[in-house]
């Protein structure tokens, strides 16, 4: 393993967020903190004191690369839109940035509130270019840009609208973004619809439903109805299923499932839902979704412990990761299960798990990205930083110690369950021991891929490669 190229030395505050690799294209989304003089008023010398303003931005750019020739990868494009980066997708040749911009209260009445770059041009979008969401309760701008990645000279579409968002999802046709309302009577989601066409955004429609979403795997469009999963907060949490048309009308809904509980986890596969609420136990529930004017339950499963995230691995199988916990509902170490869902009334556990005891944390149970998921070869990885109670700490609230910082590497299938075939780590069995408690974040491993037989695992300070089979040191280079 040797460096090809590198791509640029950066010296300002530049904060890469999400790649995307296309063929020969590399597209990085990242953010980037940007300062700029202080502003002064013109009647600043008759003043005293000159009025000075912030004029601190932060800025979500994005950067387009030609590497075909991978030793010689060529700037093709650079796109900066104001505000903090939200999310991004790539549907075909068009990559979609969402972000949102704090309203800056100290701007100038001559100066655009929005600015955005391509290339070295710059653009102002005006007041009268600036929509608004009805009954906004986030006092934010929600920047929705597209960008042809194949056709550098065409104009990024920047759509400016005043309420900011949450969460977004993303459909082959449509965008979907989530926010928070509040009235004086409960909490509510409104939900944005925007068409995409041929890189075009066109706002659509708005819905509402009671409730607030966890996240992305809360929402999902169907055959053109969209589904939406939120936990409600009156005299106590309930959850709720709502089912909305192409006007973004409630057209079916379940209403109070698992009162007293909040949602752990939610996916929606086809015209199935599965959602995870957790309190005590973990009951997960198997949702018929076929008729979206008749939602219904069709089953339950309870158990020890929780799901942060489900993913999917057939029609009939799904791996829910999150907690083990006790009967008193406090969790322990990281929790595996592999749901059987062939009979929707009776889904049962197949296979579990646990790693680790109380403490034990992966980034997978909060980013879906850091798995690594290769059914046709058995292989299932993940980061974890696994913590063990000793001994003499055996009491079900104890904090385990470090133990082991990396990727476990399993071996699994849906007949014999997970069997751990190795571990990875970018640190040195002597630092492990010298460190205590405390793992350094540029130690901790990001991300895991595979290529050409190996599994490449990447951290901010390091990239190995090892062997798929046997998980054997292969070699590796530093992050400098």
């Amino acid at each position: 393993m040797s460096v090809t190229s590198v791509i640029s030395r950066i010296d300002e505050e530049f904060y890469p967020n999400e790649v995307f690799v296309d063929g020969d294209k590399l597209v990085v989304i990242a953010h980037v903190n940007r300062y700029s003089k202080p502003y002064v008023y013109d009647s600043a010398d008759k003043a005293k004191i000159a009025p000075v303003y912030p004029r601190f931005s932060n800025v979500t750019q994005c950067t387009v690369y030609d590497v075909s020739d991978r030793k010689n990868p060529v700037l093709e494009r650079t796109i900066e839109v104001e505000g903090n980066y939200l999310s991004s997708r790539k549907i075909g040749n068009t990559v979609y940035l969402v972000a949102n911009k704090y309203l800056n209260r100290y701007i100038p009445s001559d100066e655009s509130p929005i600015i955005y770059k391509d290339n070295q041009s710059e653009y102002q979008i005006g007041y009268d270019n600036i929509r608004y969401f009805p009954r906004f309760s986030v006092s934010n701008y929600l920047i929705i840009s597209s960008i042809d990645i194949n056709q550098p000279d065409n104009k990024a579409v920047v759509q400016t609208l005043l309420g900011g968002g949450e969460n977004i999802y993303v459909s082959h046709q449509n965008m979907y973004v989530a926010a928070s309302e509040y009235s004086e009577d409960y909490l509510k989601t409104g939900i944005y619809k925007f068409s995409l066409t041929d890189g075009k955004i066109t706002y659509l429609k708005k819905g509402e439903v009671p409730g607030r979403i966890l996240n992305q795997f809360s929402m999902d469009e169907n055959n053109g109805y969209f589904r939406i999963a939120t936990t409600s907060y009156q005299t106590q949490e309930q959850n709720n299923l709502f089912i909305l048309d192409e006007t973004m009308t409630i057209c079916g809904s379940i209403d109070e499932i698992a009162p007293g509980e909040r949602i752990y986890s939610v996916r929606f596969i086809g015209n199935k839902g599965y959602m995870v609420t957790f309190k005590q136990v973990d009951p997960l529930f198997v949702i018929d979704l076929a008729d979206p004017y008749n939602p219904r339950i069709l089953g339950n499963l309870k158990i020890p412990g929780y799901s942060d995230y489900i993913h999917p691995v057939d029609e009939n199988h799904l791996i829910g990761f999150g907690k083990d916990a006790t009967g008193e509902g406090l969790y322990q170490g990281m929790k595996m299960a592999l749901f059987d869902v062939s009979d929707v009334a009776n889904p049962v556990q197949k296979f579990q798990e646990i790693i680790g005891d109380r403490g034990t944390e992966s980034s997978l149970l909060q980013n879906h990205k850091a798995l690594l998921f290769l059914p046709e070869l058995n292989i299932l990885a993940f980061p974890v930083t696994v913590r063990e109670v000793l001994e003499e700490d055996l009491y079900k609230s104890a904090y385990g110690q470090l133990a082991f910082s990396g990727a476990y590497i399993y071996d699994f299938n849906t007949n014999n369950g997970f069997s751990l075939k190795g571990k990875i780590s970018h640190l040195a069995h002597d630092d492990m021991l010298k460190l205590g408690n405390y793992v350094p974040q540029e130690k901790e491993i990001k991300r895991i891929v595979y290529a050409n037989n190996s599994l490449i695992t990447v951290s901010d300070s390091m990239v190995q490669a090892h062997t798929s089979k046997g998980v054997e040191y292969q070699n590796g280079i530093e992050i400098k």
